[in-house]
Parts: structure tokens; sequence; C-alpha cells
């Protein structure tokens, strides 16, 4: 790596040649490099937000300062985090409980099963209006037919019981997935 984010100068130990001549007094020039990449120790960042209160002198009405958005009262998850277990959730089919699991290994943490779900829970709504407007939008189906290479699979899966389908067609900048309850037709029913 040309940019290293850290860089240790490694000094000489010895302050004389082996034939006797002083080396202390010389500048030294960098040699060899060897380079060690490393994860930075994993731990999460509690934030601890303290709404300020004051009580009228006069009436004895109390008045609380505000959380900022994406803060409620309690402990919650900051977007990062939430980010990291979906993507480990979705992305890597890592399941509740093994997810809390690792969390806890690596990051000294353990969230509740319930917690995981309801996370994905509202990352799923939070996103259901993208992808209503992605299924209902010509504009991604044509790029991938207009595309000059496409690559296409399918692949079986078995859901309550019975076999469904999974069909993928992709191109470098867009994928698109379907499932399906039957494999598609030769010219694959996506297109």
């Amino acid at each position: 790596m040309s940019d290293p984010d850290k860089v240790v100068n490694c000094r000489l130990e010895t302050e004389h040649c082996s034939c006797g001549h002083p080396l202390i007094d010389l500048d030294g020039v960098p040699g060899e490099r060897a380079q060690v990449f490393e994860l930075p120790r994993l731990r999460l960042e509690v934030t601890e937000y303290q709404r300020e209160v004051k009580v009228c002198p006069g009436c004895q009405q109390v008045h609380r300062g505000r959380y900022p958005a994406g803060v409620s009262a309690g402990a919650s998850y900051g977007a990062n985090y939430q980010g990291l277990m979906s993507y480990l959730m979705q992305r890597q089919f890592i399941p509740f409980e093994r997810l809390a699991d690792l969390s806890h290994e690596l990051l000294g943490h353990r969230p509740s099963e319930g917690s995981l779900y309801r996370m994905q829970r509202r990352l799923f709504e939070q996103l259901a209006e993208v992808e209503q407007a992605i299924r209902s939008s010509e504009s991604v189906l044509a790029s991938l037919q207009e595309a000059d290479l496409i690559h296409v699979d399918e692949t079986g899966c078995y859901l309550n019981g019975s076999n469904h389908w999974v069909q993928v067609v992709s191109t470098p900048r867009l994928t698109y997935y379907s499932f399906r309850r039957t494999p598609a037709d030769r010219d694959l029913a996506i297109l």
C-alpha cells in the first residue's frame, strides 16, 4: 500500500560498524519495508444523550430538551451497527442467534434476537417504497434487456414445504432478483 495509516521506523540498534567506525552521527535513510494489514480493535462506541430538564418557577411546568433525530429514550442502535447487522443477516445469511453471538464475540455486546428481528423489520419497512419503485420501474428491466452482456442464473429453494425459484439477471451495475413458485421458461420469465 502506497499510503499506510501508520509508519514505524525501525532504528538501527548498533552504534558502530563491525570495523569500528561510528554510525551514530550518520543520517539514516528508509530501507526495506514490511507492511502488516491488521484490523483495529473492534468495539462499540456508546454515546449517551442527556436531555436537559428545566422546571418553570412560576407554574411548575416541566420543559425537556430534544434528542437528535434517530435517538429515542432508552437504548437504541446507530446506523452503522444496524447496517452491519443487516448486511450480515441479509447478504451473509447469518441467523439471529449466531449473529448475536458474533456481535458479542467481536464487539463485546450481545443484542437480543428480538432486537435483531426488529432492526431487520424496520429496515425492510424503510426500503419497501424503494423496492416497489424498482419493481414497477420498466427502466431497470429495459436496461437489462438492452445490455450487451448479462449474467443470468436460477436456483431452486425450499420454502414452507414447497419448491420455489430465485432468478437473477445482472450487469456490472444492475441486479434484478425475482422469486417465483415455478421455474422460468427457456427465455427467462423475468425478462
